[in-house]
């Protein structure tokens, strides 16, 4: 499957305003929420689990690009949301103290049992 058969041009956000990793998350799900209904029904518990994994290892990827992601339980569905940050901001590159400045995030929502997918769209990104 292709990475572009992944995308949905409704999860595609060219003006995040969040000034650090939780706030961009907190962000891409609420704009994600009001066109998924699948996601309003969970949103806080998506956001928690999301910024959760965030904060045991960051997934900034260097160049620029953050890869945040969770899989819910009972989720069935996969979920590839693109945004731009208006104002880039600093954060830790994986496991180590390297940091970098992040102007992409591909935020991906998915079900526990897609792990396939995740890393697709990790090796593709």
């Amino acid at each position: 499957m292709k990475f572009s058969s992944y995308l949905d041009p409704n999860f595609i956000f060219t003006d995040l305003k969040g000034k650090n990793p939780e706030e961009i998350i907190v962000e891409m799900v609420e704009k994600i929420a009001e066109k998924d209904k699948k996601v309003k029904a969970s949103q806080v518990v998506i956001q928690e689990a999301i910024i959760r994994r965030e904060r045991e290892i960051s997934t900034g990827i260097g160049s620029g690009i953050a890869i945040p992601h969770a899989r819910i339980e009972n989720f069935n569905d996969f979920i590839v949301a693109v945004g731009v940050v208006e104002t880039p901001f600093k954060a830790k590159i994986g496991g180590s103290a390297s940091k970098d400045t992040v102007e992409l995030v591909f935020l991906i929502i998915s079900d526990i049992l897609k792990n396939k997918n995740i890393l697709k769209i990790m090796s593709a990104v």
